[in-house]
């Protein structure tokens, strides 16, 4: 008699598990009320934000990183920051007098090197642009019940494009409250 083999035994089939990355958190806008400055924005998701630890005088000397402004540290080296106080002058003139005193606080050029109009939720706004300090310098003015405000975007030279539309998108996404 000869021996049969046994049959081998097969392994029951069995599906591999699928290897999928792990969920990635979803990007969360961040969303900022001024207790200085009285407005609200909202920041792209990973945006830094910090209040102001006291609300400008209209005189101080304005550091970006300073007491008197909100700032945003956001993607790519950009810095966001508002500042304001009370003032009786009108918009022309509160764009003026800021110049000025971004030519004596940081060197910067007299004369911006673009003007334009740009409101912030439905209030006028004056817009300059600048090269100063090696940076694109953008800065809003705006005028609205005696309250004069500055928003103003730091960004690297190299994509001003980018930088007037990230502007732009982040202008509409500030409201006044109610």
């Amino acid at each position: 008699m000869t021996a049969t083999p046994a049959p081998t035994p097969t392994a029951p089939a069995t599906t591999a598990p699928a290897c999928s990355p792990s969920p990635t958190p979803a990007a969360t806008p961040v969303a900022f009320l001024s207790a200085a400055y009285d407005y609200a924005a909202t920041f792209p998701a990973g945006a830094k934000a910090r209040q102001a630890t006291k609300p400008w005088d209209g005189e101080a000397r304005i550091d970006s990183t300073g007491p008197y402004t909100d700032q945003v540290n956001l993607p790519g080296s950009i810095l966001f920051f508002v500042y304001g106080a009370p003032t009786n002058l009108d918009l022309a003139a509160y764009a003026e007098q800021t110049q000025a005193q971004m030519v004596a606080w940081h060197d910067c050029p007299a004369a911006p090197a673009a003007t334009s109009d740009l409101a912030l939720d439905g209030t006028p706004g004056r817009l300059h642009e600048m090269s100063c300090l090696g940076l694109f310098v953008q800065k809003l003015m705006v005028v609205r019940d005696g309250q004069g405000l500055v928003v103003n975007m730091l960004a690297p030279p190299s994509d001003p494009d980018a930088a007037r539309a990230l502007l732009r998108d982040l202008v509409a996404s500030m409201t006044w409250p109610a």
